[in-house]
């Protein structure tokens, strides 16, 4: 049974590795008066029920494969629509209706940001680790303790 954190962080071994696949990413900037924009960048990705290693997550998810088809995935910058855990670095919100997203937190204020942005187009494997935050029975949230978003290019 998933044990749900709303305080405290989790020990590692908790958090078991979700592996999305990235498909495609696109990107933007909402400028709403000259000083104010907003950088958006999100990925399009899908994640497989099978391809969970962890039973107690793959079973929790197993009701939403269609939502875990296609979601988006946000890097973003800022305090908005973070979960209240100090300890998180991102969520994973999945619900019903196509409503289906992750957001990892001030991705874009890193300095690593900076230099793997111009590679998206050459995004590789990657994962998250997460650790229930919220569980009803057509909304799910977890909270992302870790993650690595890879990126790979060729060289010539």
């Amino acid at each position: 049974m998933l044990e749900v954190y709303q305080d405290e962080a989790p020990p590692k071994p908790r958090a078991p590795a979700l592996k999305p696949k990235l498909r495609s990413w696109t990107g933007g900037v909402w400028c709403w008066h000259p000083q104010g924009y907003q950088l958006m960048l999100k990925l399009d990705v899908s994640l497989s029920i099978s391809e969970i290693e962890d039973n107690e997550p793959r079973k929790a998810l197993a009701p939403f494969s269609a939502e875990l088809s296609s979601f988006r995935l946000y890097l973003d910058h800022g305090a908005e629509n973070r979960l209240a855990l100090p300890w998180a670095v991102g969520s994973f919100n999945v619900e019903c209706d196509n409503k289906t997203f992750v957001r990892f937190y001030d991705f874009l204020e890193t300095p690593a940001a900076n230099v793997l942005l111009h590679l998206l187009p050459q995004a590789g494997a990657s994962f998250f680790g997460v650790v229930p935050y919220s569980l009803e029975r057509n909304r799910l949230v977890f909270a992302i303790v870790d993650y690595d978003l890879g990126f790979h290019n060729r060289i010539g």
